[in-house]
């Protein structure tokens, strides 16, 4: 929290992409649990403005944070208490965007697509619930699909592994030249 102020929705929500980015980053060192892909796809709805839950508040957010870092930290065990942090799963601050103005842009544009693509998922998570459906294809999620916090997830495997994907490039130095090729599949997927 900042000094002598409540942070607002869009910073919580820009700590917790940040979180995100560190969990991603976690699972590529570690194997993830049977909980992560629907922490990940959830929390990155969650930061996207066109999130459907209009009852989204600031302690939903910061209770999610504390979430991603709780999962990280089970990914990870050894960073909890790191003597010498490498960095590598530290949360990202999504304030310091890498690259020239243009890099800038396309990491931006790269994110509001995921953002995007992970309402849809959540969305389509939460009707899914409401029918009481169940499909082979979607990744782990509890009888509470569709609430905040509860770990909706409706996506196919390739969705999440492209949302990893996305969410790492987004902390590293990348070119345009490198950057390209993603945005452009995520162009495609939404």
């Amino acid at each position: 929290m900042k000094k002598g102020k409540f942070m607002q929705k869009k910073e919580l929500q820009d700590l917790l992409t940040g979180a995100l980015i560190g969990l991603v980053k976690a699972c590529g060192t570690n194997p993830k649990t049977e909980n992560t892909d629907a922490i990940v796809v959830e929390g990155l709805a969650m930061t996207s403005p066109d999130f459907p839950a209009r009852d989204l508040t600031e302690a939903d957010l910061a209770s999610f944070i504390a979430k991603v870092r709780d999962e990280k930290f089970t990914v990870s065990p050894g960073c909890r208490l790191c003597a010498a942090p490498c960095g590598n799963t530290s949360d990202f601050d999504i304030q310091e965007i890498a690259g020239e103005e243009k890099e800038q842009k396309m990491k931006r544009e790269l994110l509001a697509f995921i953002r995007t693509m992970a309402v849809k998922i959540w969305k389509e998570s939460e009707s899914r619930n409401a029918a009481g459906e169940t499909s082979d294809s979607i990744c782990a999620c509890d009888s509470t699909c569709g609430s905040v916090g509860n770990g909706a997830c409706a996506a196919k495997p390739e969705q999440v592994f492209f949302f990893y994907k996305a969410l790492s490039i987004i902390s590293y130095d990348f070119t345009c030249e490198e950057l390209a090729p993603v945005l452009e599949e995520a162009r495609k997927a939404t």
